[in-house]
């Protein structure tokens, strides 16, 4: 069985909180569903369940109407949560296993065709609890073979929970994929922003659209990058600024000679901020603003001048 979402609206007087939300989640699937806090992911999962008034849009499975909808909201410190996926009313310990889950299965609250709906119930959780969890209800979800739609405003939770993702922005599915993929090749500089740290900026192109590459000049800095090339509609007119996209991690740092074609500035490390496995670099580049992370700062400080490679194959190219 999967679930099957299809332009599901909803609005509070004259304003649209949902507008033709449309998605499929699968059997033994854990779907996602994120989005910036109050923009309408409980909207959602409610208008998802049938005794729930929609404005438009139907909730239906492949093989007919959905079956059951068990919806569980607000905090995983709720007794009622732990009473109903593993029949204590108390939180797991480091040594809750398998075994627990399947009392869930024995009791039969929750079977093949059923419609599991998490509102953010690990978010009062420290990270260690929320991690056992994600893996203990991913097993029970797919043991089952039942669909679970889990919405949250942490795209950390996303990335080892779910399956898939929705994006949603503006009342609307801006992207859906597998969390790597959203985070890796996101659609919009929106979703870009949302799913992790970023460099975004302004920049208008220089070369043909035509070219095997495309170069462009940034507004702050004036400096020449080279990116892959994109069709016609991504790149837009030459006399319209566009946005370059960047994640932090893919920004090198080096002190040496290397290749132009790597899209070298000259740069100032201005600040370090150490977080635990990595540390966040904040870079002045004659202009331009970046930030690059990296794993370790042993021969980074704060003033030492350097060489900053943007790889033209990781430059994303998005309308402004």
């Amino acid at each position: 069985m999967s679930l099957v979402v299809d332009k599901v609206s909803k609005r509070y007087k004259n304003d649209w909180v949902l507008k033709d939300v449309s998605f499929e989640a699968a059997a033994g699937e854990v779907f996602g569903i994120f989005a910036a806090s109050g923009v309408g992911k409980s909207t959602l999962l409610r208008s998802i369940q049938p005794e729930n008034a929609r404005n438009g849009g139907t909730v239906t499975s492949a093989d007919g109407a959905a079956k059951e909808f068990v919806s569980i909201p607000g905090s995983a410190k709720s007794p009622s949560f732990f009473r109903r996926l593993f029949g204590s009313s108390t939180r797991p310990e480091s040594s809750a296993s398998a075994g627990e889950i399947r009392n869930l299965m024995e009791s039969g609250s929750l079977h093949s065709g059923s419609v599991l709906l998490l509102d953010d119930p690990f978010c009062s959780l420290d990270l260690a609890a929320r991690l056992e969890l994600f893996d203990q209800v991913r097993s029970f979800v797919k043991e089952m073979n039942i669909v679970a739609v889990f919405a949250t405003s942490r795209f950390d939770d996303i990335l080892p929970f779910c399956d898939r993702a929705a994006v949603l922005t503006n009342g609307g599915i801006a992207q859906i994929g597998s969390p790597q993929d959203v985070y890796e090749r996101p659609a919009t500089a929106a979703v870009a922003r949302m799913v992790g740290r970023n460099n975004v900026f302004a920049a208008r192109r220089l070369s043909s659209s035509k070219a095997d590459s495309t170069v462009f000049v940034t507004i702050d800095g004036e400096h020449r990058l080279t990116t892959r090339a994109a069709d016609i509609k991504t790149l837009g007119p030459l006399n319209q600024n566009i946005l370059l996209c960047i994640r932090p991690e893919q920004i090198s740092i080096s002190f040496g000679a290397s290749f132009p074609e790597d899209n070298l500035i000259k740069g100032k490390i201005e600040g370090i901020q150490q977080l635990g496995h990595f540390a966040v670099i904040s870079l002045s580049c004659e202009g331009l603003a970046l930030t690059a992370s990296v794993p370790r700062v042993i021969g980074l400080n704060r003033g030492d001048e350097c060489m900053v490679g943007l790889p033209p194959d990781r430059i994303r190219i998005f309308s402004a």
